[in-house]
């Protein structure tokens, strides 16, 4: 059941997928404590991974929080991390969902921004802001936050077919303005964050995006977005499923490109004429065209 706290103050229920993370988990539980925000619960769900901890830190963070809902699951067995969302969505209480990596962590004030957003906007579905980027250690961060730069803010959300501009960990979804169940593919592996964003952009909802980074992106070495093959196999799946023109041009080869062209010729057509403008990268649009034009 949803909570029914008044309006002004609604329940956040936090979705943390874990495997593998015992490291990080802690980091990223004491950064939900330590939230201005004060209303929200805490759903971790370890999908069947080795010992390592995962679960005494919870029970650990559960006595700490008692004022606070802190559930932790976990899976027979190994499902991936889209299952494990969906685990954990299914058992959350709150109006509002707030993704968090458990290798990743939040400023204080990210749940306050993200509910302020639904609550001047009773239309927005999705909140979300820019994030630091770090590699060890959090106080040492990348001199650009990971997010949508100017250009595809101003073609936004059409930009979204170029590139997933979204850190997860800096999402927060009203799910009770969601025109369809709440789920994340668990087909899909490295692009299932994009594909949801995807399903919410067909389904015409309402994106807020933030100014001010208030979350902190841990990169990884063996991150799927770190590997071109798998990431374009990944994307062949997400194009293939939506039918859309999903030419990432910073990882997505010619072959592919060609691909979506011959397949998609009229959505991607429709896109250009849409994004024609001063703000969008004319090597894009160059190489594009080129594409069309052999397409014809």
């Amino acid at each position: 059941m949803l909570s029914t706290a008044p309006s002004s103050t609604p329940l956040v229920s936090v979705i943390v997928p874990c495997y593998k993370m015992g490291r990080f988990l802690e980091g990223a539980l004491h950064a939900v404590a330590a939230q201005t925000y004060p209303h929200w619960e805490v759903l971790v769900v370890d999908d069947a991974g080795p010992e390592d901890g995962s679960a005494a830190i919870v029970e650990a963070f559960a006595h700490e929080q008692t004022d606070h809902r802190v559930v932790f699951t976990r899976h027979e067995k190994n499902q991936g991390v889209s299952a494990a969302r969906n685990t954990a969505i299914r058992a959350a209480k709150g109006q509002l969902l707030a993704l968090l990596d458990p290798d990743d962590l939040w400023l204080p004030d990210h749940l306050a921004s993200r509910v302020d957003a639904f609550l001047k906007d009773p239309e927005v579905v999705l909140a979300s802001a820019p994030s630091w980027v770090f590699d060890n250690d959090p106080d040492v961060r990348h001199p650009v936050p990971e997010f949508f730069c100017d250009w595809e803010r101003q073609q936004f959300p059409y930009s979204l077919a170029l590139r997933n501009g979204f850190p997860t960990s800096s999402v927060v979804l009203h799910r009770e303005r969601i025109p369809f169940g709440l789920e994340f593919d668990t087909t899909l592996h490295g692009t299932e964050d994009w594909d949801l964003w995807f399903r919410l952009m067909k389904a015409g909802i309402k994106f807020h995006l933030g100014e001010t980074p208030t979350t902190l992106y841990r990169k990884h070495a063996s991150a799927v977005t770190n590997h071109g093959e798998k990431l374009r196999i990944q994307l062949q799946a997400l194009a293939r499923k939506h039918g859309l023109a999903l030419f990432e041009y910073q990882w997505v080869s010619s072959v592919h490109l060609s691909y979506l062209v011959r397949t998609h010729e009229d959505q991607i057509r429709a896109l250009t004429a849409k994004t024609s403008t001063p703000g969008f990268p004319t090597r894009v649009l160059r190489r594009i065209r080129r594409l069309l034009g052999k397409a014809r």
